[in-house]
């Protein structure tokens, strides 16, 4: 699933690299928060290869997740933010790790990229996935989205109770804005 709001620019690269994922069992849902950028255009564009989108004013990232978790039905959950491409064989290689191991959570890595896809150092985003029985409804009604992100939630609870992730190495590219650092001061 893709939450995003405003981001056209990077949005038509992520469904794509979801939509070319060579495994037939994938549903893809992305919940829009009502963009006015290029968002709902490329939306359309692919509207046949998505299972299911809205474009519509949320509250927020963790809104947007738990509206599109509501149509969701697959075994697996991953969320995958506007701008981040998986790696090709990606949805495979997740589907092969969750049927050979049997932890409660994966996480995959993200190499991150900036401007001009030039890697950004040694940076990497994380890419969780969560069985589907870890990201319930009573789990999202826990959540205040103004003051945690639910990835950040389910972590805590299962790293709390003793679970730790699989890795899956890296599965994904991750697209983000390099920072540019303010001018030296003149002494």
């Amino acid at each position: 699933m893709t939450p995003c709001l405003n981001e056209g620019e990077w949005l038509e690269p992520t469904l794509c690299s979801v939509i070319d994922q060579d495994y037939p069992h994938a549903e893809y849902l992305v919940s829009d928060g009502g963009s006015r950028d290029g968002s709902v255009l490329a939306l359309t564009r692919y509207d046949q290869h998505i299972t299911w989108w809205c474009s519509e004013v949320d509250n927020g990232r963790s809104d947007a997740i738990r509206k599109t978790l509501r149509r969701a039905t697959g075994d697996l959950i991953l969320i995958l933010n506007a701008g981040d491409v998986l790696l090709p064989g990606a949805l495979q290689a997740i589907a092969d790790a969750a049927a050979k191991y049997t932890r409660p959570w994966m996480v995959g890595h993200a190499q991150i990229i900036g401007d001009h896809a030039l890697p950004m150092g040694q940076g990497y985003d994380a890419i969780h996935v969560w069985p589907r029985q870890f990201v319930s409804r009573a789990r999202f009604a826990q959540i205040d989205h103004e003051a945690l992100c639910f990835e950040q939630m389910l972590e805590s609870q299962l790293l709390h109770s003793g679970h730790q992730p699989m890795p899956l190495g890296c599965i994904a590219v991750a697209k983000r804005q390099q920072q540019i650092p303010p001018p030296a001061l003149a002494a």
